[in-house]
């Protein structure tokens, strides 16, 4: 019981970013804020992975059983083939306990879309490379 418990509350502690050493705000508008935090960035030979922050002004349908508030997700990205992945992503609700974590897709890379939030931290975290 003390385990779930202390899980539970770790969990919680990570999803608010209060683990996170270095929030750093890509854009903040009244539909959609994306952050990345800096501590998180890992380069290897040809990833580079960081933990991404989004929060939606309006709850937006997600993976989910309830309307999505905010996530926090693993992405990596190949900086020389501009291509994109999620990982484990964690969404969080508007009521009180609604948190769902999913694996996502972190093997499965697409192409990196213009004006997205992809492009934004992509263009953020390959440039530190």
């Amino acid at each position: 019981m003390k385990r779930s418990a202390l899980a539970g509350a770790v969990l919680a502690f990570m999803i608010n970013g209060a683990c996170a050493a270095n929030w750093t705000t890509l854009i903040e508008g009244s539909t959609t804020a994306v952050y990345v935090d800096t501590s998180s960035v890992v380069h290897d030979k040809t990833l580079t992975r960081t933990r991404v922050r989004v929060v939606f002004g309006d709850p937006q349908p997600y993976s989910a059983p309830f309307p999505t508030k905010s996530m926090v997700s693993l992405w990596s990205f190949n900086c020389a083939d501009k291509t994109w992945s999620m990982g484990e992503t964690t969404m969080v609700g508007t009521a009180p306990g609604e948190v769902s974590v999913s694996p996502e897709y972190p093997d499965d890379y697409d192409k990196v879309v213009p004006d997205s939030m992809q492009k934004l931290v992509m263009d953020y975290v390959c440039k530190q490379s």
